[in-house]
């Protein structure tokens, strides 16, 4: 079983790493920039306070309290009101509204188009700069949304919707907020405790465009949605290399994988790129 899971995770870009191998270099309160802090860290990954406008979730929104991230809005209500569900929630608005045919539909992808990008649904969408194809990123979304869901307390599978777009379940939908309540509630009576063991902290990958960065919040989204609800004044996040560098330059769009293989046209890619970099939830 552990053989057939690391090569699922191997195939979709992911490996696994030994708790030692992964404690990152605690740069908070030393660096702001994660650009310099790659020089300060000497080591393949490192900590850093992130600002919440820097930060982008579900791939379209940032993470800043007064924008109009679904997820951040929709904790707001509950510190507000003191009580939330999932019906008629922005949440499930968001999730209602925002409903991709296919990969191609996702990003509003245009010019001649990869048949994968049109065939296949929004859950198979591998980002251009990631080395690995769409039928083994579904298997490893299938694997990892239902872990992640069992330990919130109902193994939900894939089809009951992903996360970062709908359609999703109502069970689902519950889901999501009851843990989103659980986390307002353990932060508040404990702060906000991290670890550095390997499936530990929020973690990013850094998108860089000229001389600005934003970081792509790859594991931890309800974590950092929560903290800025709560008015932290900014998040711990971990920046490490997992399933593709830790740093994506716009500039280097001819090096990315998918762009070599021809799954995106250089423009398509730019695209992709853009529309996650500007987090304004709208593409």
């Amino acid at each position: 079983m552990k053989k057939a899971l690391k090569s699922i995770f191997n195939k979709a870009g992911y490996s696994i790493r030994t708790k030692e191998a992964v404690i990152p270099k605690d740069l908070r309160g030393q660096v702001r920039n994660p650009l310099s802090a790659k020089y300060f860290a000497r080591k393949p990954n490192f900590l850093i306070n992130a600002d919440f406008e820097k930060c982008i979730v579900i791939n379209r929104f940032s993470c800043e309290k007064t924008g109009n991230n679904p997820v951040v809005n929709t904790v707001t209500d509950y510190l507000e009101n003191g009580k939330i569900s999932y019906s008629g929630s922005e949440l499930e608005d968001f999730y209602t509204t925002c409903v991709p045919k296919n990969v191609a539909d996702l990003f509003n992808l245009e010019g001649k188009l990869h048949s994968d990008l049109v065939q296949l649904p929004a859950a198979f969408f591998v980002p251009p700069w990631e080395n690995t194809d769409m039928e083994s990123k579904k298997k490893f979304r299938e694997i990892y949304v239902e872990n992640e869901n069992k330990k919130r307390g109902k193994g939900l599978s894939l089809k009951h919707g992903r996360g970062c777009f709908g359609p999703v379940s109502k069970e689902f939908g519950k889901l999501k907020i009851r843990t989103l309540v659980k986390l307002v509630q353990s932060i508040t009576d404990k702060g906000y405790l991290r670890e550095s063991g390997p499936g530990e902290d929020i973690k990013a990958t850094i998108l860089v465009k000229g001389r600005d960065y934003k970081y792509l919040i790859c594991d931890g989204n309800h974590r950092i949605t929560v903290l800025s609800a709560l008015d932290f004044k900014f998040a711990p996040v971990r920046v490490l290399p997992t399933s593709i560098p830790a740093f994506i330059y716009r500039r280097e769009v001819d090096c990315w994988p998918k762009v070599q293989d021809a799954l995106y046209t250089r423009g398509q890619a730019l695209n992709i790129f853009d529309s996650i970099f500007k987090g304004d939830g709208n593409y």
